[in-house]
């Protein structure tokens, strides 16, 4: 069987030069997407470097900062234990000013009774409900008396004194130099209030 071709030689070549374009289309697409996945993998690096670069600084920074938390853990541990150690110290000083102070009031009491009482009169008694105070004793006479009242008038840590007795007392008479008769004595009794700076102490 023969076989006669009908067409131009013009239209014959034509298809040729198509199928030649056709041929190069898929090598330039090969090209482009090969470049751009060489591309797309380079910026995933560069951004996946960044992270990492991120990430690290971030971890120093917590572990720096986990660091501090740990050294003002000590120094508050420290801290507190000062504080409770300050305390306890405030408490024992505050005692012991206490302490002080209870044995300075009667201290100062019978000092300031001592400075009034005169050379012939003796005490017996001193008995204290709340600021009053209750003093009994002996002297020679009167006079020696109202000079016990007026010492303690004077003194700052007495006031109100007032005398509810002074009558003679042979009973407790005391006894001159040998030979002689026993001298009388007056027994007094007087109350005076002590001032309140004294009791608080």
């Amino acid at each position: 069987m023969i076989r006669i071709n009908l067409l131009p030689e013009v239209k014959r070549k034509a298809p040729k030069r198509k199928t030649k374009v056709a041929r190069q289309i898929p090598y330039t697409w090969i090209v482009v997407a090969l470049i751009a996945v060489v591309m797309a993998g380079f910026v995933t690096w560069l951004y996946h470097t960044k992270l990492t670069e991120k990430l690290e600084e971030r971890q120093k920074q917590a572990a720096a900062i986990q660091k501090d938390i740990e050294k003002y853990k000590i120094q508050q541990s420290l801290v507190e234990t000062a504080r409770k150690q300050r305390n306890a110290l405030a408490q024992k000083l505050e005692i012991i000013a206490s302490l002080k102070r209870q044995q300075t009031g009667p201290v100062r009491l019978l000092d300031e009774m001592a400075s009034a009482i005169p050379a012939k009169l003796w005490l017996q008694e001193m008995s204290s409900s709340g600021s009053s105070l209750t003093i009994t004793g002996y002297a020679i006479d009167h006079i020696q008396i109202a000079a016990f009242m007026e010492n303690l008038k004077k003194s700052k840590v007495f006031h109100n004194v007032e005398l509810i007795s002074a009558i003679a007392d042979r009973a407790g008479s005391r006894r001159g130099a040998p030979g002689l008769s026993p001298v009388p004595v007056k027994n007094f009794e007087l109350t005076c209030n002590v001032a309140s700076v004294v009791r608080a102490k």
